[in-house]
């Protein structure tokens, strides 16, 4: 029968989960060790691999992408040590891979620490996080339900869904995976946007001392790897579309201003029943809300959204230019120069769109059929000068 105990780092006892998970796998011979985490850091790997490493040929690792923090050093890592890594990528970044176990098993017996703990040293040895230690019996029907439903489960998800689970294999397919942006660079860290920015800058009064827990040594930083990072220097190529400008690093969203659900086919530019795609994205109304009133959008993105612009007027239609950063499926894909349109005269008194964005060189980018149905975010720029974001996903 299950035993359990907390795990509540490092709050009781000053346990931590890298001692506990090393005690796992010293314990003895596993027959198997199957590893479940959101991220993966080269840091957290390391916390863990001297306990792993005898392991190694047996592990299985499954760690999410496409979540802005796994990163490609942890991947590679794991790849190092022996281990078997899949992949999880939900295919959006919204709705993320986010189960954190450790699994060993052995013949008659085996144990699971089950809980917050992310394959990374914040997770491993400096976060506060809480977890379930359970010893199981295997003679006992229930615990070996228990330790094949959790394990199964991975494995049903490789065989249900194999584009969005499966083994990265080497080294260069992971730089692959890294290179379409679903993994990240540990040398040069991303933030997608502004984290506890106040709304006047610093608050009086509202710092306090740092809390006074224990927190595990950082590892070693390790010589340098055969298979290597993103790049040798340890700068790692800037991701972007081929068909966009770079990105300049870290990519702020501002206010949110627009969103559009379940976007149809003809918004992703597929033509319809009536005839060509425009490559134009109509701002309607969509139900959007400000101050808990619908917009109007015959004068919302022309005088709000888009009023700073610089409007020429040629044969009763206005225009102007912005850059817009694309981000689909939580992957940055690049920077763009769109051209907005509009004319008070399409609205003709029947609520019709009266401002058009157009897609130009993002349209090869937007025209995939895997897009329709999600949403569309429109987020104003952070900064003076910075560009608008537009996110699908």
């Amino acid at each position: 029968m299950a035993k359990a105990r907390v795990i509540f780092q490092p709050v009781l006892g000053g346990v931590f989960h890298a001692t506990e998970v090393g005690k796992l796998l010293a314990a003895k011979t596993p027959t198997a060790v199957t590893i479940s985490s959101a991220y993966v850091h080269s840091q957290g790997v390391r916390t863990i691999s001297a306990a792993l490493a005898p392991h190694a040929g047996i592990c299985r690792c499954f760690i999410g992408i496409r979540n802005g923090a796994s990163t490609l050093q942890g991947v590679k890592a794991l790849i190092d040590l022996g281990a078997s890594v899949y992949a999880v990528d939900t295919g959006s970044q919204r709705r993320i891979f986010h189960p954190k176990f450790y699994a060993v098993r052995h013949l008659k017996t085996a144990t699971v620490i089950l809980g917050s703990a992310n394959l990374t040293y914040g997770g491993l040895g400096y976060n506060i996080e809480t977890s379930a230690h359970i010893s199981l019996d295997l003679k006992d029907p229930g615990d070996l339900s228990f330790i094949d439903d959790l394990t199964n489960s991975l494995d049903g998800m490789l065989t249900a869904h194999p584009k969005n689970c499966y083994k990265i294999a080497s080294a260069s397919q992971a730089d692959a995976i890294f290179n379409a942006g679903l993994l990240e660079d540990e040398t040069s860290p991303k933030f997608n946007s502004p984290v506890g920015m106040a709304a006047s800058g610093a608050v009086p009064g509202n710092t306090v001392p740092a809390i006074g827990l224990p927190a595990m040594p950082k590892p070693p930083k390790p010589a340098p790897s055969k298979t290597g990072a993103a790049a040798k220097s340890g700068t790692a190529k800037v991701k972007a579309s081929p068909l966009g400008t770079p990105v300049a690093f870290p990519v702020m969203f501002g206010a949110e201003v627009w969103s559009k659900p379940n976007l149809p086919k003809s918004d992703l530019q597929f033509p319809g029943a009536s005839g060509n795609a425009t490559g134009v994205l109509r701002l309607t109304q969509a139900k959007f809300e400000v101050a808990g009133a619908v917009i109007d959008q015959t004068t919302y993105f022309r005088k709000i959204v888009f009023g700073s612009l610089k409007w020429a007027t040629s044969s009763g239609k206005e225009t102007a230019q912005a850059q817009f950063t694309l981000t689909i499926a939580g992957v940055i894909v690049g920077t763009f120069d769109l051209m907005l349109s509009h004319k008070a005269a399409w609205e003709a008194g029947q609520g019709n769109y009266t401002t058009g964005l157009h897609w130009g060189a993002a349209l090869p980018l937007i025209n995939d059929a895997s897009l329709v149905g999600r949403e569309l975010r429109l987020y104003a720029p952070a900064a003076p000068g910075a560009p608008y974001v537009i996110s699908i996903d």
